[in-house]
């Protein structure tokens, strides 16, 4: 009769731990704080946005994860993006000639990567960025970097995934559209 209740807990312990620990797909929303642009852009009112996602694919460590976004990151870059700037009074258009400037963002390494353990996990994200501003016949670029990583208590969940990927990218547009060659060429 022990053994049975011995054998029984065991196995209910076992269960727990197992479909406690298996995490289900993973994914992140593409929402960043775009604070930054509009002051950077000022006395410019016809703006051009393209977002190209220039990943190649990579190999990584099999016992990590990683996390997906809920649509295309240059679809939710250039959504978000464009959004705020009409928000901002900016027209937008779809000819880099016909604009007072063109913003073009590619895309050279964005991810976040899922390292599980039993009680919590880490997330690590890094993104690459290669920034390109067309003023007429003028072009001016520059790559910028920037990484995050993050210890959360299992279980992980799409909270978590987006709150990191979403610090980390505000950090990136920050530090880009800060940068003082960047607003040189604007203005000039």
């Amino acid at each position: 009769m022990k053994n049975k209740y011995l054998l029984f807990f065991s196995s209910i312990i076992f269960n727990i731990f197992i479909f406690g620990c298996s995490s289900s797909k993973l994914i992140y929303q593409i929402d960043p704080d775009f604070s930054r642009v509009a002051p950077a852009l000022e006395n410019k009112e016809i703006i051009y946005v393209e977002v190209i996602d220039n990943r190649t694919e990579g190999t990584h460590n099999a016992t990590l994860t990683s996390i997906t976004a809920d649509m295309s990151d240059s679809k939710a870059l250039k959504t978000k993006l464009t959004q705020f700037l009409k928000d901002k009074q900016f027209r937008m258009i779809n000819r880099v000639l016909l604009a007072d400037l063109g913003l073009e963002i590619r895309i050279i390494d964005l991810k976040l990567i899922l390292d599980s353990g039993v009680f919590k996990s880490k997330i690590t994200g890094s993104s690459e960025l290669e920034i390109i501003i067309h003023k007429k016949s003028e072009r001016w670029s520059k790559t910028f970097k920037v990484s995050r990583s993050q210890d959360v208590a299992n279980p992980v969940n799409e909270f978590d995934a987006t709150g990191i990927m979403n610090q980390m990218l505000s950090k990136q547009f920050n530090n880009i559209f800060s940068d003082r060659e960047l607003i040189n060429f604007i203005s000039k």
